[in-house]
């Protein structure tokens, strides 16, 4: 027996997922712009990295431009992390097709990628839009299907742990992003505030 489709969600999670989306970009850019950043790659310097640039960077984003919205679609569809999983992976192909293999932006295709799937979701089980804090505990639906996801030990996260015993990304995103609610959001609130 075959099974039904999931429904597609309403016209205006699709409008919030291109929102969300385009925000995602958006921010990524200005990440890049953001200068000066000491070791860090600029639209002046390439910072410690011999192997990119900002030219790099900006592949990078144009390859990534419809994986945010895409994200934000399945998160406000109510998809599981497989499937969130599935568009990361495509994702990363794509980045690492438009930079010749050079790793941009993987850590923003995990945590960004989940960060907009949980506002997506959360957006449209509460109707109106959440408070990031909101947003980060919402990742922890996920929590099961990140802890047994397969690892890749060569990557810099996992030498890190073998090495020195700390928890990763996942780990952080399993907890609902503890880093982002407890420091990240408050010092954000306060230098808006500060002007």
């Amino acid at each position: 027996m075959i099974a039904a489709p999931k429904p597609l969600p309403a016209r205006g999670a699709v409008v919030d997922s291109a929102r969300l989306g385009r925000l995602a970009i958006a921010s990524l850019h200005a990440e890049l712009a953001c200068a000066p950043k000491p070791g860090l790659v600029t639209p002046f310097d390439s910072g410690s990295h011999d192997d990119m640039d900002a030219g790099t960077f900006l592949r990078s984003l144009f390859a990534l431009r419809h994986y945010f919205t895409a994200v934000a679609r399945a998160g406000a569809a109510g998809a599981p992390f497989t499937v969130l999983r599935d568009h990361g992976i495509a994702a990363e192909a794509a980045m690492l097709a438009a930079t010749a293999g050079i790793n941009t932006h993987r850590g923003a295709i995990f945590s960004l990628g989940l960060l907009v799937a949980a506002a997506a979701e959360r957006r449209r089980a509460h109707g109106h839009a959440v408070s990031g804090a909101q947003v980060c505990l919402a990742v922890q639906q996920w929590k099961d299907a990140l802890i047994a996801a397969p690892l890749d030990p060569h990557s810099p996260g996992q030498r890190a742990r073998a090495r020195h015993g700390v928890c990763g990304v996942r780990e952080q995103a399993a907890a609902g992003y503890p880093v982002l609610r407890e420091l990240a959001l408050p010092a954000l609130r306060h230098a808006l505030d500060s002007g």
